[in-house]
């Protein structure tokens, strides 16, 4: 303000001055003299101060550009300049008068122009690439023509100033910038007319003295010229207004602040254009019109209606007299700092609602403990008001005495830097004490500690809660053992005349009977096993669901386990002409470390749903995998049908606890629902999981992955050491199947041998016939065109091909009339498996040993009546059921065994007292004394060198069982119903009482 109020007196100095040297030029002697002096220096000082001025603000306006726009920019690239860049060179056009603005490269190319025709542009002057380039600034006055909006011609003088762009000592580009002084010239010129007249009437008598007023009056103006740049440049708002309200002078920033043009200011009220808040508006005009002093911070509304704040100030300007004549307002806009003062009034009121909304009780504490504030949770947990609290020390009033030296410690983590968490007991106003979890937090500002927050959490319910929980796993837990009991007496209520039933018929089978018969026993067999079936499902899903179920890591062979798998579904396959196949990408190792029980569940599952779902095609099993770390792979398994395939809407089922497809799934197909989900839950138990591809019509492949580590130390197998045998030998295959000669291929190509196939046998026999020789020819028995038996009569009546070796294969139960087996070699039974085919094709390629070779196609008898002779054992039977004691004997019976039998446990004592036994099947429940009792009895009654060895029978299969009897003195286990390859392995493992005292 007081530039401004400087600005106003030295302009009316200057007046004076103005006045006295046009007295002092009366005096005419003089005035051609300082006509001349005008012409010669005045007028062209005047004009030079203009040019300097200019090129000076020139000057500081590129260090502006430069700073905002290509400092830290890198190398000056056109790119540089975006949409922001034009409207911020616009608003500098309007606030520094300016024509135009351009930026060149260092070569002179034009890179930023406000008049896009110019980029692009080279400039060519010698001064651009000899003056400016060297770093130096260039400026020149110009006059140029332009056109008025409304058309007419005018002329300009112009001020054109270069400035060097320089970049640690380079030049790497420049500024050039036009400033429009027509104005200021024509103002100059006028003035220099009117000091001409002024000297003519003063006269040179009055030389001397013109001419030391004259340059007094020159330091004047040029010092009015340094304030009055210095108010236009200035970031305040300034304007003065006369006592009759008329706006007298603005500053550009005045129209910057509210959008007007100057014009829309200078010579109008201030009341037109400036609107403030009802209040201030008053206050600032009765100021304006008293000529009185006045200050505050109000809002403003601009010419877009927006508000904004700012400072504004209003003070009386006077003349010589001391007469208030004018008014200077300022403005300052203060928006930003007033949006961050309310930003940070607003934070501050948000953590307060926080604070004082917060269910946690919270508490500051100063550095020395005392308090400066809680909120209102503070008050109700301890019942305590904030007035009270005040200035308190927290321990005093909160801490149980003794709890105190405890809490004192927490204080001394917390004022280290450490945030605490403890569960404790705090004390209430009543003295009644609470369950609270406790924060100390330290509170720091500046990197230095002012004090302490701390918050309770009032932990009651929780803790009741969690009583009330801890009762409910109780609860849980009893209702689980609840669950296991009826499990375990189930399955033992269900498994025991499952026994009789399923080994009653397993003897029948093996006894000679009428078709009839054997129909009626075999339909009663296979009811068992389904019935069978679905009790292992609903117990191993229930020790999934109890996350009781764990899997063994053993050793075992991938190929065997899968072979095994395709084994017990043969048999279903055959019966409904299916074919079975698996293929196992030879890059996997042959042995790995896994549960093979449980991966063979799986595959048994999905491979039977398979042969179950399909009425005619094939099923295939694939297996390939995945190298991981440390020996570790992931076999990717999977099991394709030609089903009848499954519907997308019916997908989301599949894996659902007691689910199928549809109900009528049920009905035609049986089952529980529980196989698949067993399986998934198995494979992802495994480090896997399970899904499925399906078409409706066309068929199924279900997928599992598992995760396995890899065996690379076991023994060489017989088929890599006898493989070279067959290497170089020509194969023939003649197969309808395609992936059954996809497979036969491949194994045989692994042992180096060279084949061909074909689906067709007409097409076998062209090549036989054109002269095609072949080491050896494997046909299928079931082709549509010609079956095996035919093409083989066929293949021995070409001449060189009679004493060929053929090898038949053919499906689990296919009969192969005696009057043909002169024409075969050998049979497979499919699935084949490469050991049996590599086997086989050694057999019958070997001349000097070769004779008809065949491969029975039903299954022998698995019991060996000649068990009893080369292992001869004492058994003693205890079994209190009569059907199962009869079951029992005529399976060890037709192993050649004869036990005694005791119905209980007292009579197996007795029994034991008449004559020693090697063996005891001893049964779990039995009455009057049970099976475990009965254990722990001979185990304390008998010497060791005398005691029997037990094998508990048992209907009870689940988790744990087995480990049990081992632990009260049992010597193995066996589950009802009894399978009699179990029953053989229990027996082998079992020795005479004199082979193990070393007699």
């Amino acid at each position: 303000m007081k530039m401004v109020i400087q600005a106003v007196e030295q302009l009316k100095r200057l007046v004076r001055i103005k006045f006295l040297r046009n007295m002092l030029l009366i005096a005419a002697t003089a005035i051609f003299t300082l006509v001349l002096i005008n012409i010669l220096f005045i007028y062209p000082a005047f004009t030079q101060i203009i040019i300097d001025a200019t090129e000076d603000e020139a000057g500081k306006l590129a260090a502006h550009l430069q700073d905002e726009h290509i400092t830290n920019k890198g190398d000056l690239d056109a790119a540089n300049f975006d949409d922001a860049f034009d409207k911020r060179t616009a608003k500098l056009l309007q606030a520094f008068h300016l024509i135009k603005i351009k930026i060149f490269s260092a070569p002179g190319e034009t890179l930023y122009s406000t008049d896009s025709a110019d980029i692009g542009k080279l400039n060519e002057h010698d001064y651009f690439h000899e003056v400016v380039a060297g770093g130096d600034r260039y400026t020149q006055v110009v006059r140029k023509n332009a056109r008025t909006a409304e058309g007419q011609l005018v002329t300009q003088d112009v001020v054109e100033t270069y400035i060097p762009i320089m970049e640690n000592g380079d030049f790497i580009g420049a500024f050039e910038l036009y400033y429009d002084i027509t104005d200021t010239l024509n103002r100059l010129d006028t003035l220099n007319f009117h000091s001409i007249l002024a000297l003519i009437l003063i006269g040179g008598s009055l030389f001397t003295v013109v001419f030391m007023v004259s340059g007094r009056m020159l330091d004047n103006e040029e010092h009015v010229r340094q304030l009055s740049q210095a108010v236009e440049q200035n970031s305040t708002g300034i304007i003065i207004v006369h006592l009759n309200g008329v706006v007298r002078y603005a500053n550009e920033k005045v129209a910057q602040l509210n959008g007007y043009a100057l014009t829309e200011i200078i010579g109008q009220p201030l009341a037109d254009y400036l609107t403030y808040d009802q209040a201030s508006s008053r206050a600032i005009l009765e100021a304006v019109t008293a000529g009185a002093n006045w200050k505050g911070e109000c809002r403003s509304k601009t010419k877009t209606h927006d508000w904004r704040w700012e400072a504004v100030s209003v003070s009386p300007i006077t003349d010589a007299s001391g007469n208030v004549t004018h008014v200077l307002v300022t403005r300052e806009d203060i928006s930003t700092r007033k949006r961050a003062e309310m930003a940070v009034q607003q934070q501050k009121q948000y953590f307060e609602a926080l604070v004082n909304n917060s269910p946690i009780a919270i508490v500051a504490l100063d550095e020395n403990g005392r308090i400066n504030a809680c909120n209102p949770a503070f008050e109700q947990l301890f019942g305590y008001s904030s007035q009270e609290v005040a200035g308190q020390d927290l321990d005093t009033l909160v801490i149980p005495e003794d709890l105190l030296e405890e809490a004192t410690d927490y204080t001394h983590q917390v004022n280290e830097g450490h945030v605490v968490r403890i569960t404790t007991k705090r004390r209430r106003r009543d003295g009644s004490l609470v369950d609270v979890q406790v924060f100390g937090v330290p509170v720091i500002v500046n990197d230095k500690e002012v004090g302490i927050l701390a918050l309770y959490h009032d932990i009651t319910d929780h803790i009741e809660s969690q009583a009330a929980l801890e009762k409910a796993k109780n609860a849980a837990e009893a209702a689980n053992l609840t669950k296991s009991e009826f499990l375990a007496n189930m399955s033992h209520e269900i498994r025991t005349p499952l026994n009789g039933v399923i080994g009653m018929t397993g003897l029948l089978l093996d006894t000679p009977l009428t078709n009839e018969q054997r129909d009626f026993t075999q339909t009663i067999r296979s009811s068992g096993d389904a019935l069978l079936t679905i009790i292992n499902d609903i117990l191993d899903f229930s020790k999934i669901e109890a996350g009781k179920l764990d899997l063994e890591e053993q050793p075992f062979h991938l190929r065997t386990c899968v072979e095994e798998a395709l084994d017990l579904l043969a048999p279903k396959a055959s019966n409904k002409g299916l074919e079975l196949a698996y293929i196992i990408d030879k890059k996997i190792p042959a042995m790995v470390i896994g549960d093979v029980t449980r991966l063979r569940q799986i595959l048994v599952n999905l491979i039977g749903n398979a042969v179950k779902f399909t009425a005619q095609g094939e099923v295939v099993v694939s297996i390939i995998g995945q190298v991981l770390d440390d020996n570790e792979y992931r076999l990717y398994l999977a099991v394709k049908d030609t089903g009848i395939g499954i519907p997308p809407e019916r997908m989301d089922r599949l894996f659902k606890s007691f689910s199928q497809v549809d109900a009528s799934t049920t009905r035609k197909f049986g089952g529980t629902g529980l196989g698949l989900v067993i399986s998934k839950r198995l494979a992802e138990m495994m480090g896997g999981t399970m899904w499925v591809d399906s078409v409706v019509g066309e068929g199924s492949t279900f997928h599992f992955s598992i995760r396995v580590t890899a065996v690379f130390n076991h023994q060489q197998s017989s088929i890599e050491k006898d493989s070279s045998k067959l290497a170089g030998k020509r194969l023939l295959i003649v197969d309808d199947n395609e992936t059954n000669r996809f497979i036969l291929e491949r194994q045989a190509q692994s042992w180096e041998m060279t084949t061909r196939s074909t689906e067709f046998g007409s097409e076998a026999l062209n090549w036989l016939k054109s002269g095609e020789k072949f080491d050896i020819i494997v046909t299928d028995m079931h082709m549509p065109e010609m079956d095996g038996l035919t093409l083989a009569a066929h293949i021995h009546r070409i001449p060189g091909y009679q004493k060929t070796p053929l090898i038949m294969l053919t499906s689990l139960g296919q009969q192969v009339s005696d009057s043909r087996h002169t024409l075969l070699d050998a049979y497979l039974t499919k699935p084949v498996k490469p050991v049996q085919l590599h086997d086989t094709l050694i057999t019958v390629l070997d001349k000097n040993t070769r004779k008809q070779a065949a491969v029975a196609t039903a299954v022998s008898s698995q019991f060996d009546v000649q068990m009893g002779k080369r292992h001869p054992l004492c058994i003693l039977l205890a079994e209190d059921n009569l059907i199962n004691q009869k079951v029992a004997l005529r399976m060890l019976e037709r192993l050649g065994y004869r036990a005694d039998v005791a119905a209980n446990g007292l009579e197996v004592l007795e029994a034991l007292r008449r004559q020693p036994y090697d063996v005891i099947f001893m049964d779990v429940q039995m009455p009057e004394m049970d099976g475990v009792e009965t254990s722990q009895q001979i185990r304390q009654e008998w010497s060791p060198d005398q005691q029997p060895q037990i094998i508990a029978m048992t209907a009870h299969a689940l988790k744990g069982d087995r480990e049990f009897y081992m632990s009260v003195g049992m010597d193995n286990y066996v589950s009802k119903p009894v399978r009699i390859l179990e029953l053989i392995e229990a027996l082998t493992q079992c020795h005479a009482l004199g082979l193990r005292t070393g007699s």
